[in-house]
């Protein structure tokens, strides 16, 4: 069951990002809440109920954007692809994202290790395990293994430092 309050977080409170081709920005769905949100409401209900994603949802605008210091341009790598979603079809996204990872949690069916996609756990709490594992199998006079593997741009969007 969804309300309303959870609904206007996933769509009016999230950062204003750029529209898909349904041209509907953030902006507008703000200024015309009071009187869609019982619609949009129902329409979220609707979606969950059937397990139905709209394809207006699904529809995107793809967008290339060149990446800076690139002296490549005819390179595919010196560009990111940015696919324009609708502002709606995020915000039933965002809901399902919370409310699956609130289940995974209060369920327990993670492992304390997992870290990807869930709220109040980080990358450096991520690390921050790690290093205290290590710790302790080195402090017991056990050997340490860790295997890691590096997949090329696959984080070239994180700051080195």
């Amino acid at each position: 069951m969804i309300i309303t309050t959870d609904i206007c977080k996933a769509i009016l409170k999230a950062s204003n990002t750029a529209p898909g081709q349904d041209e509907i920005s953030t902006v507008i769905l703000q200024a015309a809440w009071p009187e869609i949100e019982p619609l949009v409401l129902n329409l979220f209900q609707g979606c969950l109920s059937t397990g139905h994603h709209p394809a207006a949802f699904r529809s995107a605008t793809l967008a290339i954007i060149p990446k800076p210091n690139k002296l490549d341009q005819t390179s595919s790598r010196a560009y990111w692809p940015i696919a324009l979603l609708s502002v709606l079809g995020k915000g039933l996204e965002r809901l399902l994202a919370r409310n699956i990872s609130w289940l995974a949690i209060n369920l327990q069916v993670l492992s304390d290790q997992h870290f990807g996609a869930l709220p109040l756990r980080s990358s450096v709490d991520l690390t921050t395990c790690l290093t205290h594992d290590i710790k302790t199998t080195l402090n017991s006079k056990l050997q340490a293994l860790l295997l890691t593997i590096d997949v090329k741009g696959a984080f070239n969007r994180v700051l080195p430092s």
